[in-house]
């Protein structure tokens, strides 16, 4: 008995002192700098709530001059069922160069459902204009609503209310922009029926000054469940170009799009499928480039890897091609991480280039890109200590590029209390501290100027434009997308004035380099420049 009060006394004792030292330990969350990323380099965590409430990530977004867009909600509602509900809708901005602005608050009459699906937020790059939509909670969120920064305290609008006679909700709200300035808007709309649930995808735009909806998808079966997310995406002329996915349990997903603005012609494929037998088949975030081309991503797994403890992923990338017949299937490495795996995110650059997010079971995000002509094995970008009383996890990461292509993140980050109850969710960022903008401020006082390559991209040879109005020792160097040096063109002291330098696309040791992706580095004293230029043979 005594042996046994001993063991007691002396196992409760360690349990204090390990709280102790959990609970007094001051390490903070973990950004992990990727070898060799330019679009995360020196990029930093910071947080930009402090109100200990539930805030949830609606959007992040940019405009042609790089000012972010961040949006987000703030639980205050709790119905008699338990649904958490918010009428509170906050946004922030950061100007190119400049530090987050205060929340401001965009108040609604009705109530915003908890779920991220149930609104979405869009920011017109050309125009600046904030565009939301929404769907609310008089009933059960099943009317939908329409605002923009431009209308008068942010007025909302009804364009479009489901009816009473079955449950139907919306979900998976997705919005995208043509060159016309023109919104366009896609939804699931999920029903009851014969004692299943089902789902319909819808379509609308703006483009006649009303919201033309037309519904795309033939009724499609869930049987008990509820339906995955559509995603859309839209040429410069305003063809849509959307992807969802097929009957629950069936490993079919479907591509649609129609052939020009506002037109009831659309077309319906099935989304392209490798070769290797898949039991099931999901779509994933599509994206149009520059030059108008159509990316995909596609989510698939086998019998043995789709069940409970596997769950195991395996993600594919298709192109169109001129023809536009779809190229691929190319896998993406190291994509098996584990259970619930996601992408949230395709964006492309202004090369065409495409990048993806990852968010891993383990509440990490992980980040991939197409730069060196294959997708790259994903890197852990943000991740969580997992200790008590500090940030557990990532969730909900949203990015976007600028235009020098530097990533610029937000995401949820949660909290625990003593024990171990979720305390609050707050907003973090990761932003880039050292962007081409940022350097503003010191091009001003130290008076340099650094200009875009002429042409670029180029074929034989380029010319790269700077200005200086004080002597100063100048450096001018090429670096290749691992930060290796390539050449150096420029290394001595100069007088103010105008320079031009031509590179011949040949390194240090006069051999001609690969095309691809290059960055120029202009220093003088404590100034420092980057810019991207394309070499393509």
């Amino acid at each position: 008995m005594k042996k046994l009060m001993a063991f007691i006394i002396l196992y409760s004792f360690l349990w204090i002192l390990c709280t102790f030292v959990i609970l007094c330990s001051s390490t903070q969350a973990q950004w992990y700098k990727p070898y060799g990323s330019y679009q995360w380099e020196d990029a930093q965590v910071q947080r930009l709530t402090y109100d200990h409430f539930w805030n949830w990530m609606v959007g992040l977004d940019i405009d042609d001059n790089d000012k972010l867009y961040l949006f987000y909600t703030e639980m205050s509602v709790w119905d008699s069922v338990g649904h958490v509900y918010r009428n509170k809708l906050l946004f922030m901005t950061k100007e190119s160069g400049g530090e987050w602005s205060q929340p401001e608050v965009i108040d609604t009459s009705r109530k915003i459902v908890y779920s991220r699906s149930s609104a979405v937020i869009g920011v017109d790059p050309k125009s600046h204009v904030i565009h939301i939509v929404y769907s609310s909670y008089p009933r059960y969120n099943d009317t939908l609503y329409y605002t923009n920064s431009n209308l008068p305290d942010w007025e909302f609008v009804k364009i479009d209310s489901l009816g009473p006679e079955q449950y139907q909700k919306y979900f998976s709200l997705a919005m995208a922009f043509d060159t016309l300035g023109n919104v366009h808007l896609v939804w699931n709309v999920e029903f009851s029926s014969i004692g299943y649930s089902w789902y319909k995808v819808m379509y609308a735009n703006n483009s006649t000054g009303e919201w033309i909806k037309q519904q795309i998808s033939p009724p499609i079966w869930l049987g008990y469940g509820g339906s995955g997310p559509s995603y859309l995406a839209v040429q410069k002329n305003g063809t849509a170009h959307i992807v969802y996915n097929g009957d629950v349990g069936s490993d079919l997903g479907f591509y649609v799009r129609n052939d020009s603005l506002n037109s009831q012609n659309w077309t319906t494929d099935t989304v392209p499928k490798p070769s290797r037998l898949l039991y099931a088949y999901w779509v994933e975030p599509i994206a149009i480039d520059t030059s108008d081309k159509v990316h995909l991503l596609t989510e698939g797994c086998i019998e043995e890897d789709c069940v409970w403890p596997g769950m195991t992923r395996t993600f594919y990338y298709y192109k169109q091609a001129e023809d536009t017949l779809w190229q691929g299937p190319e896998t993406l490495p190291d994509t098996t991480f584990g259970a619930r795996l996601r992408i949230d995110q395709l964006l492309t650059d202004e090369e065409g280039i495409p990048y993806a997010s990852y968010f891993f079971s383990s509440n990490e995000v992980y980040f991939t890109d197409r730069r060196q002509g294959v997708w790259q094995k994903p890197y852990r970008l943000v991740g969580w200590n997992g200790v008590v009383g500090e940030q557990l996890w990532a969730e909900d990461f949203r990015f976007v590029l600028d235009s020098q292509g530097r990533g610029w993140g937000a995401f949820e980050g949660g909290y625990l209390d003593f024990m171990g109850c979720v305390d609050s969710i707050e907003i973090f960022s990761l932003t880039s501290c050292s962007s081409v903008q940022d350097t503003l401020e010191d091009q001003k006082i130290l008076n340099f100027s650094l200009f875009q390559n002429y042409p670029n991209p180029f074929n034989s040879s380029t010319i790269i434009s700077y200005e200086t109005k004080k002597a100063e020792k100048i450096t001018l160097k090429i670096y290749d997308i691992l930060g290796r040096e390539v050449r150096q063109l420029v290394n001595t002291s100069q007088r103010p004035g105008p320079y031009k330098v031509i590179w011949d696309g040949k390194d240090n040791n006069g051999k001609e380099v690969a095309s691809g992706i290059y960055f120029y580095q202009l220093r003088g004293g404590n100034y420092k420049e980057n810019r991207k230029l394309v070499l393509i043979k």
